[in-house]
């Protein structure tokens, strides 16, 4: 009970200076109570204020100045109280930390626009990232230096933790932290995003029957694959590798925008490789597909 009336009274001691919305105010004490978003948190917070307050008000005790405070944070049942009591009602202010940016008609706007464009990719994991601005940083840090917080958590949980909430209401996948598919990268503060489609890699083993094919492109040796009298305007030495006859084929199927060949070491053009075949590793870069049966690929 002691350390929850540290908390309020620390909370009223931040908002008579500093006015926060739920987000903010609830992040200074994430680490206090699991199984709450910092939205939720907050908000508690000024409701356990304003109720503590309501009660000392009825007693003859309370002082009014704190629904003040609580209304000009947007808390509505502040407002209304001031108004049965017939106080003048404060205007509402912007969060001192984000400047009403964290709210979550923002946060859903924005998770629809980056849902949609997620529908284009295949993928069954993803991980979102956010991107914050150095005075809003600098704005968390002034709290938590004067008012000696140390439960608090870095401000991108908030963005991260909300968008991604959405996205997996929307899409059968999982968040993976160490080897996502898919990055979405978040800035609230700018309303913008970037989508960043990391590569599949496929692995196999290629067998070459017939001689004169490079494992790579052979670009002419005096143009440089510009074109030229020497390789007829081709810009190539030979006109077709090994890399070419196995990635255009899964650019095409898997729907990427390009891929890098990785040879396990390299033949002689003139050279056959038999048997079991020589490994390779193909990557497959901004994929838009990614589970299909490589048997397809093979054919």
């Amino acid at each position: 009970m002691e350390k929850l009336l540290d908390i309020l009274k620390k909370s009223i001691e931040i908002l008579k200076i500093y006015p926060l919305c739920d987000y903010c105010l609830g992040r200074q004490f994430a680490s206090i109570g699991s199984g709450l978003t910092n939205l939720e948190r907050g908000r508690a917070i000024k409701t356990m204020l304003f109720m503590e307050t309501c009660a000392q008000l009825r007693e003859g005790s309370g002082d009014a100045e704190i629904l003040k405070i609580l209304a000009a944070t947007g808390f509505r049942a502040a407002a209304k109280s001031l108004e049965n009591l017939g106080l003048e009602i404060p205007e509402i202010k912007s969060c001192y930390i984000c400047n009403g940016v964290l709210n979550r008609k923002r946060f859903n706007e924005i998770a629809e626009k980056i849902s949609g464009e997620l529908k284009e990719y295949e993928f069954k994991n993803f991980v979102v990232g956010a991107r914050i601005p150095s005075d809003v940083r600098e704005r968390e840090d002034l709290i938590r230096s004067e008012f000696g917080i140390d439960t608090g958590e870095d401000i991108k949980g908030d963005v991260t933790r909300e968008i991604g909430r959405i996205l997996l209401r929307k899409f059968d996948a999982a968040i993976e932290y160490h080897n996502p598919e898919i990055v979405v990268l978040v800035d609230i503060f700018s309303n913008d995003y970037f989508i960043q489609v990391n590569p599949l890699f496929i692995k196999g083993f290629y067998r070459k029957l017939v001689r004169n094919l490079p494992q790579t492109p052979w670009y002419c040796r005096y143009c440089w694959g510009r074109g030229c009298e020497y390789c007829n305007y081709t810009g190539r030495e030979y006109p077709e590798s090994v890399s070419e006859f196995i990635g255009n084929p899964a650019l095409e199927l898997f729907e990427a925008l390009d891929y890098k060949f990785h040879g396990a070491g390299r033949e002689d053009v003139d050279a056959t490789v038999v048997g079991t075949g020589r490994p390779f590793v193909l990557e497959l870069k901004h994929p838009r597909r990614r589970y299909l049966d490589l048997k397809e690929l093979e054919k």
